[in-house]
């Protein structure tokens, strides 16, 4: 956990759009992380990836915020 999490939250600042696709990884880890790593975390996180250039980027956010939370 210690490792993998700072991964996934640097690629919020990568400059490849490929990379900065990380919400499906948040997607698959909020669950395990539990909410307050979640909102402490990941939300910020996708909160400025929500105001990202690509379009694509913006549609993955959106479509991670519709799912239930954990």
């Amino acid at each position: 956990m210690q490792h993998i999490v700072p991964q996934v939250l640097d690629m919020v600042n990568n400059p490849h759009y490929l990379h900065r696709m990380m919400a499906h990884a948040i997607s698959l880890m909020a669950p395990v992380m539990g909410s307050e790593i979640t909102c402490s975390k990941f939300l910020p996180v996708v909160v400025e990836a929500s105001k990202d250039r690509v379009p694509n980027i913006k549609f993955n956010v959106a479509k991670l915020l519709q799912s239930p939370s954990p």
